[in-house]
């Protein structure tokens, strides 16, 4: 939605916030990514110019996982920061230029996608 306002202030904020995740132990499936996709351009469009790569996760985080940095971002601005579900599904979009993460944009995953087996794309 073209109107919402974004989850974090800066992609370092939204950096900061992962790191945290990534260096505190959490319960084995509290945070599961289901399947992950990665789009990069065609050979022919690599060459010597400036390209972008995306990877798309689906994910799952329980509700023990308050530390996930997007999911909780997500509920503050539906503003639910305070009942925080017992699974939430997301899906989220990682723009990747110059070896490093430019943009990410996540949301609900409405469809859930991340637990239907026999989804194809």
């Amino acid at each position: 939605d073209k109107g919402s306002k974004p989850l974090f202030g800066s992609l370092l904020e939204w950096f900061e916030a992962e790191r945290a995740l990534l260096a505190t132990r959490l319960a084995p499936g509290s945070v599961q990514v289901h399947l992950r996709v990665f789009l990069e351009p065609q050979q022919a469009l690599r060459l010597g110019l400036s390209h972008a790569s995306f990877a798309i996760d689906w994910l799952s985080v329980t509700g023990a996982a308050e530390l996930q940095p997007l999911s909780s971002a997500i509920l503050r601005r539906m503003g639910m920061h305070d009942r925080r579900p017992k699974r939430m599904l997301l899906v989220v979009l990682y723009k990747a230029e110059r070896s490093r993460i430019t943009q990410v944009w996540a949301e609900m995953d409405r469809e859930g996608l991340a637990l239907n087996q026999k989804a194809q794309l």
